[in-house]
């Protein structure tokens, strides 16, 4: 067996954190603590987030797996063929409008369900509403070709959200697969390698993947309630770890870099919105290559920063929902109230098929997505931030959004 990046957290040094003097003023004390729970209350954020979305390790959603049934796939078939047929093959013309579901009463009572589980039904519209994880099972992949695959995926995907583009080449179908990167370049983005994918988000409301071809070893998924971890190190006492989280981070932006933008830019991770409403946005992987912004004046790294990742990812990792995903499941995330991870994977060299899945970055932006308010300063990643257009994505000189059949 290929010794591969697994969840034991030894294996990466992910343990929750003691408590430490970070300032040399003394040991902290519970007035510190009480500091720092009074500078997050300043701040908008509740004492306790609640709902749906806040699951634990004892609590995980029931339900989130479902079974397309033969009527269902026969239905989108039929109509993915049609749009094929009509729009010469252009997966980027795939819309709610030119490739309809919702006229089916099957299909419109599978994605409200969908979309009531993301949190983004019209009636319940806030990231905590729903668990935040659906997973669609059954697609036929083995059975069609792989731009009926992608249509079908892209399809769904259009029904809950918009794609956006997910890097500078501007894919709206992106392709999680080791394409062998250089893993020294501080711009590599991990989605390209083999490598173990700690828990994060992306730049979008909703992430989709389809699974084409598992790996031969590994590459499991996994999901938590960042909500989860918020609620946990509060009652853990490490309000210092949550206030440190939702101060601004300098992130990279690994070489994606908008026209008239800095190549890093500054984000908490944890954020309320106008109306209390907790969101998240962390990557590891953005953080740990910020050195290399030295001569423009970025800090490195705190140790109340590298202590407060390691608690989030601890937390996380110990309320995690781990899964399978087979040849033909869909996954879809809320980016906002859940993180997502998977272990490493490996394919022998001389395999036919190796582990290959598809992505989507759904922007839940429209009135009529039943999106959220974001914070304010998510503008600087998202552009939009109320629920009135298209959001989230990266966009560089020169991006020309399409959806390609290989990475």
């Amino acid at each position: 067996m290929q010794t591969i990046d697994g969840w034991d957290p030894e294996q990466h040094g992910i343990r929750f954190p003691p408590l430490r003097n970070y300032d040399d003023a003394g040991d902290r004390t519970g007035q510190d603590e009480r500091d720092a729970k009074d500078a997050l209350s300043g701040l908008g954020f509740p004492e306790r987030i609640s709902g749906g979305s806040a699951w634990t390790a004892h609590t995980k959603p029931g339900g989130f797996a479902v079974q397309l049934d033969a009527a269902l796939v026969q239905t989108l078939v039929r109509r993915v063929d049609g749009f094929l047929a009509a729009h010469a093959g252009r997966l980027d013309l795939i819309d709610a409008a030119s490739l309809p579901l919702r006229d089916d009463g099957a299909w419109a009572a599978l994605l409200a369900d969908v979309r009531a589980r993301l949190g983004l039904a019209d009636q319940c519209a806030a990231p905590e509403a729903g668990s935040g994880i659906v997973l669609l099972r059954g697609l036929p992949v083995r059975k069609l070709s792989r731009i009926q695959s992608a249509a079908c995926f892209m399809a769904i995907g259009c029904h809950i959200g918009t794609p956006v583009s997910q890097n500078a080449k501007g894919h709206l179908l992106g392709h999680v697969k080791d394409l062998n990167p250089d893993l020294s370049n501080p711009t590599t983005r991990l989605y390209t390698t083999s490598q173990a994918q700690r828990f994060h988000t992306d730049s979008c409301d909703v992430v989709g993947l389809l699974c084409l071809h598992p790996a031969a070893q590994g590459g499991s998924s996994a999901v938590a309630s960042s909500h989860t971890v918020w609620n946990q190190l509060i009652s853990r006492g490490r309000a210092d770890l949550a206030l440190s989280l939702a101060q601004d981070w300098v992130w990279d932006r690994k070489g994606e870099t908008p026209p008239g933008k800095l190549p890093y830019f500054l984000m908490p991770i944890f954020q309320v919105n106008s109306s209390g409403q907790v969101f998240s946005l962390y990557d590891r992987n953005f953080f740990r290559t910020i050195d290399r912004f030295a001569s423009l004046g970025v800090k490195p790294l705190t140790q109340l920063q590298k202590d407060a990742m390691d608690a989030l990812e601890a937390l996380a990792l110990e309320n995690a929902l781990k899964m399978e995903l087979e040849t033909g499941d869909m996954q879809f995330v809320n980016n906002h109230s859940l993180l997502h991870a998977r272990s490493g994977f490996y394919d022998p060299p001389d395999a036919p098929e190796k582990r290959h899945l598809l992505r989507l970055w759904l922007s839940c932006g429209k009135p009529s997505q039943g999106g959220w308010v974001l914070p304010e300063k998510y503008e600087e990643r998202y552009g939009v931030t109320q629920a009135d257009g298209t959001r989230g994505g990266i966009i560089c000189e020169g991006t020309q959004l399409h959806a390609p059949l290989d990475p």
